[in-house]
């Protein structure tokens, strides 16, 4: 725990800091905690992943900010709480002496591109807000560079009202849960009525540089205020790509969409990238960049065939505004009316076709996926006979899918455009779109088997697909399917073992696991590879386990600093 100035200018010190526990109970803090991730823990790769969610800032000039923006009657700060984290953010609720609460956001190294992502944001929010009448917090105060006296970008927005829709989610009853899902389906609707001229990002058009001020007709807005920008997805900008001479956006197609993410790995494996052992492709000799390029040369000369519009498919390419990732932690409720008062998270809000981003939302999907389609669900045919503990299951699935399929029908009803969408993207378009939302970072993350895969899966569909008449133009030998079929098969080895041993709650297969439990997680890590390896036959083979034991680093990301 930390004692530091609390706001005031009068030098007194205070016990503030504090981190939010998975029960939402408080913990005591030290300063250092702020800026780190402590939520959880990796296994492997831990101090690549730590690293990358650092949050370096001046937190006695946070403080003092939220302070002057948080009304009248505040002197000081008398708490700064850090919530549990996310991917790309420490976001803190502070509360002053007289009880107003604000929260303050600050990115992470991994957030995105420095000064777009924040401006985005905000510029989402307030567009949101202002514009189409979305319960959204109100921006209190912001600013996309580190040339303030938070020594960071920083958002400081009104605290959310209501509950956290994920606290209550099972236990609302099914009338409740029907009226919250009619709201999504209208904030949807009200995306969905207004098409962009651009795909892109949200800005003011003082953040965006003159010389890129292309498509400010933006819907519904009367003050000519905003403007579409580059793409803030952080694929696009990490690792060096930030310099590379590549558009990132605004585009006024899909295909060039689809030309500029393939230059982009293209120009970075280029630049960036080195020999490697890839174990699951070849024991002895390294993986090369070159075969990481002739994957890509092979996408983009695929591009104009999978990005092609047709009278059918014409409507997929309506560019509209969508929250990113629209589960329940970032859905508020008024637990008395289940009005849903505020929606949160919108850092990354993109402007995109709907063959890029119609789905079903997070937060009624239900998991395994079911079948898509306007049907209702059924019970087990052995319901019956099943015990209290298996009738409670069956039960609790059954309920999930219906909220799910209330979703669809009702989207059906009334936003027809976007449900043909999502129904579209789940059963035709898989293959034609599945490179585009695989290529970045292939081999960064050593996915480039599943870049090869993807493509593969192309020229087999290429006749279901509807692009008959015209010749596939990729060509795999069959050479080429045999190494890459025995790398798949390898892969899927491995991947069936983190399946088991995530199930049975053994490892987790993300490498994830809650600090309080690292140290007993590590010892089974250690273990449970000790008696794999043991399996070998010959020291050929034991090496080739150890190597691609998957709770363990990668030798490219094991030289950062612990």
């Amino acid at each position: 725990m930390c004692t530091v100035a609390n706001g005031r200018n009068d030098g007194r010190q205070q016990e503030i800091f504090y981190l939010e526990e998975k029960d939402r109970s408080l913990k005591p803090a030290a300063e250092e905690d702020l800026y780190n991730y402590t939520t959880m823990r990796w296994l492997y790769n831990e101090a690549y992943e730590l690293s990358r969610r650092h949050a370096r800032f001046n937190v006695q000039g946070l403080i003092k900010k939220a302070v002057e923006v948080s009304g009248h009657g505040v002197t000081e700060c008398i708490r700064v709480m850090k919530y549990r984290e996310g991917e790309y953010n420490k976001v803190f609720l502070l509360t002053m002496d007289n009880g107003a609460e604000v929260v303050a956001k600050v990115p992470n190294l991994n957030a995105g591109p420095a000064h777009y992502t924040t401006a985005s944001e905000v510029a989402t929010m307030n567009y949101l807000r202002e514009v189409l009448d979305v319960p959204v917090p109100r921006v209190l105060a912001w600013s996309s560079n580190s040339s303030n006296s938070v020594q960071s970008e920083f958002i400081i927005m009104e605290k959310a009202k209501g509950v956290i829709l994920s606290d209550c989610w099972r236990d609302l009853a099914r009338a409740a849960k029907n009226k919250i899902i009619e709201q999504i389906v209208n904030l949807q609707l009200s995306f969905s009525s207004r098409a962009f001229p651009a795909h892109g990002c949200l800005f003011f058009k003082e953040d965006v540089p003159a010389e890129k001020l292309s498509f400010s007709n933006v819907p519904s807005d009367p003050s000519q205020r905003y403007t579409i920008g580059p793409l803030v997805d952080p694929t696009l900008w990490e690792d060096g790509r930030n310099e590379l001479n590549v558009h990132k956006g605004p585009w006024e197609t899909l295909s060039s969409y689809a030309v500029d993410l393939g230059k982009n790995e293209l120009e970075w494996v280029k630049s960036h990238a080195q020999p490697r052992m890839n174990y699951f492709y070849d024991v002895r000799v390294p993986e090369q960049p070159s075969e990481a390029l002739k994957t890509l040369g092979r996408y983009l000369s695929i591009v104009p065939y999978v990005t092609r519009i047709t009278e059918e498919t014409h409507y997929l390419q309506t560019r509209i505004l969508s929250h990113r990732d629209l589960n329940s932690s970032n859905v508020f409720i008024d637990p008395d009316t289940n009005d849903i008062t505020a929606i949160i998270d919108w850092q990354g809000s993109t402007i995109a076709p709907l063959s890029l981003q119609a789905e079903i939302p997070r937060m009624v999907r239900h998991f395994p996926p079911v079948q898509p389609g306007l049907f209702l669900p059924e019970r087990p045919g052995d319901y019956d006979a099943l015990d209290l503990e298996g009738k409670r299951a069956a039960d609790a699935t059954h309920e999930s899918i219906l909220c799910q399929k209330y979703y669809e029908g009702n989207t059906a009803k009334s936003n027809p455009l976007l449900y043909s969408a999502i129904m579209h993207n789940d059963t035709k378009a898989a293959p034609l779109i599945e490179p585009l939302q695989i290529i970045c970072g292939s081999w960064k993350n050593r996915e480039v088997w599943k870049l090869r895969a993807s493509l593969i899966n192309i020229t087999e569909s290429w006749e279901s697909v509807k692009i008959g008449g015209i010749t596939c133009p990729l060509v795999f030998t069959e050479e080429e399917i045999q190494k890459h079929d025995k790398e798949l098969e390898n892969i899927d080895y491995i991947e069936s073992i983190m399946e088991a041993f995530d199930k049975d709650g053994i490892l987790p297969a993300d490498g994830r696991v809650d600090p309080e439990a690292f140290d007993s997680f590590q010892e089974a890590n250690r273990a449970q590879k000790e008696t794999y390896v043991s399996l070998a036959d010959d020291d050929e083979e034991r090496h080739l386990m150890g190597e691609t034991w998957p709770w363990q680093d990668w030798p490219e990301r094991s030289a950062y600093p612990h």
